[in-house]
């Protein structure tokens, strides 16, 4: 140990002598000047870098702004494009139900013709020949009631012929019917023949 002692303190002693030489000094001196070159940079950049900085937040905007017309178009081309598309779909859907419905409506036509057909070959009246039945059946309906209203007595009339009708003697009537009575008859066809033709 006594020898690293000894070689530690003749390191010191020349490190001293060096120190003081003039290289020391140069190395120094050097030294020294690129601790201040590195301050100087230091400083110089801070300076400019702010600079430095703003020029690259303006070139960033520039960069931004360009880029947000550029999205701008291609949403606004995208949207038109989709525009197209959802047109495109909806028209073609509005075709597809508009043929799937003729063709519908077709298949009822013929279905309703077929089944008229066989209705028609069994002898069963259509709708349009019950319609027409319906309203010929009214047609008659309000005639005879026409016709019931123009024959009907008044109640005076019929009161009349009632009380005179009692006060002939009941004999009277029988031989006057007996004598008319083939004559009668001959009315009565007579009148059913006149009331169907007025009908």
């Amino acid at each position: 140990m006594g020898k690293l002692k000894d070689a530690a303190e003749a390191t010191d002693n020349r490190m001293k002598a060096l120190s003081e030489t003039k290289i020391a000094q140069d190395i120094k001196k050097y030294t020294n000047q690129i601790w201040l070159a590195g301050l100087g940079a230091f400083s110089k950049a801070d300076g400019e870098g702010n600079k430095y900085f703003d020029a690259l937040v303006t070139a960033g905007k520039e960069i931004e702004e360009r880029g947000r017309e550029g999205v701008m178009r291609q949403v606004e081309y995208a949207n038109t494009r989709v525009e197209g598309v959802k047109n495109d779909v909806i028209q073609r859907a509005e075709d597809v139900r508009e043929r799937a419905n003729n063709t519908w409506d077709k298949v009822e036509r013929v279905f309703d013709e077929r089944v008229q057909r066989a209705l028609t070959r069994l002898g069963i009246p259509s709708k349009a020949d019950i319609d027409a039945l319906k309203a010929e059946v009214e047609s008659l309906k309000k005639n005879i009631e026409t016709l019931k209203k123009a024959k009907a007595p008044t109640r005076s009339t019929a009161a009349k012929k009632t009380t005179a009708d009692a006060e002939k003697p009941a004999a009277k009537k029988a031989t006057t019917a007996a004598a008319k009575k083939p004559a009668t008859r001959k009315r009565t066809t007579s009148a059913k023949t006149t009331a169907t033709k007025a009908e």
